[in-house]
C-alpha cells in the first residue's frame, strides 16, 4: 500500500509538472494569431522541403516525361502498324497425307530390335 501511495504521488507531481511545463509553452491569447501564421508557414515549408526530397529518392523527374513530337511520332507508328494489319493476308498451304501405317507398339518394338 505504501508503494501504491508514493507512485500515486510521483504521478500527480509529474502530472503537475508537464502541465505547468505546457502552460509555460503556449503563448498568450493576444500572439496565438501571429503563432498559427508562423506555425503555418513552417510547415509549408517543411512540406516543399518533402517533396522535394521524395522527388529527389523515388524519382519522377524529367527524362520520364514526353514530349508532345514524341507522343505525335509514336501515333503514326501506331497508325502505320494498324494501316498493315487491316488487310488481311491469305496462307495457302496443303498437309502431308498422314501414312496408313501403324507404329509398332512399344512392346513390339523392343521385341524386333533384340
Amino acid at each position: 500500500m505504501v508503494r501504491k501511495k508514493a507512485w500515486h504521488e510521483r504521478e500527480k507531481r509529474l502530472l503537475l509538472i508537464v502541465s505547468y511545463i505546457w502552460i509555460l509553452s503556449v503563448p498568450p491569447l493576444e500572439q496565438l494569431p501571429a503563432a498559427y501564421l508562423a506555425l503555418e508557414s513552417e510547415n509549408v515549408a517543411l512540406r516543399s522541403q518533402l517533396e522535394w526530397l521524395r522527388k529527389q529518392v523515388f524519382g519522377g523527374g524529367k527524362s520520364e516525361k514526353l514530349d508532345a513530337a514524341q507522343l505525335k511520332l509514336k501515333l503514326a507508328d501506331q497508325q502505320k502498324l494498324i494501316e498493315q494489319t487491316a488487310t488481311p493476308e491469305t496462307v495457302h498451304y496443303e498437309r502431308r497425307r498422314a501414312s496408313r501405317e501403324k507404329l509398332p507398339l512399344r512392346a513390339e518394338a523392343s521385341r524386333t530390335c533384340r
